[in-house]
């Protein structure tokens, strides 16, 4: 399977739907919050974070399914 390579504005409109804040949004990823700023206003997401990105999310599917399920195994595991 091909990595889809997440741009700052996907992840940070990604950020959004989930009605995350950066903090909570990038810790998941091991980032932080300035990282995640700096990703999400265009620095290039190094490919590590790529590729936890695409294991929360996928690289085939939609984001907005993608984050429905992200939101649901966040509420599994509370």
């Amino acid at each position: 399977m091909k990595l889809k390579l997440y741009t700052g504005s996907e992840v940070r409109e990604l950020r959004q739907k989930l009605r995350l804040n950066q903090a909570e949004f990038w810790a998941h990823f091991h980032t932080t919050q300035s990282g995640g700023s700096r990703y999400e206003s265009g620095r290039e997401i190094p490919r590590p974070v790529q590729v936890l990105l695409n294991i929360a999310f996928g690289s085939e599917v939609s984001m907005v399914t993608a984050a429905d399920g992200f939101c649901r195994r966040d509420d599994q595991a509370a």
